[in-house]
């Protein structure tokens, strides 16, 4: 599955991502609100709204739960405190 930030600013380049598979085209009813915020994530991410859809949905389909994502990251912060602790003592 491919990461979230990985998938591509284009649509073209998402495409290539998942060249393996055959592309369908979708037609979806979505509130108003939602599809804005779309519009503007997507803007964000310099992507298109198709592109930051499917990075969305893939990111939802992912293997590794974002729990555990977070608690990999809180583990090698406090690796870090304690290894700045040790080589700089009394400056944090």
């Amino acid at each position: 599955m491919l990461s979230y930030s990985f998938i591509g600013r284009n649509t073209s380049l998402l495409y290539s991502c998942f060249m393996n598979e055959d592309i369908v085209q979708m037609n979806l009813k979505v509130p108003a609100s939602l599809r804005d915020k779309l519009r503007e994530a997507a803007d964000k991410n310099h992507r298109s709204m198709t592109a930051e859809l499917i990075a969305r949905v893939s990111q939802s389909f992912d293997d590794e739960p974002m729990e555990e994502r977070v608690l990999e990251l809180e583990e090698r912060v406090g690796m870090l405190e304690s290894f700045l602790e040790r080589a700089y003592p009394g400056h944090f």
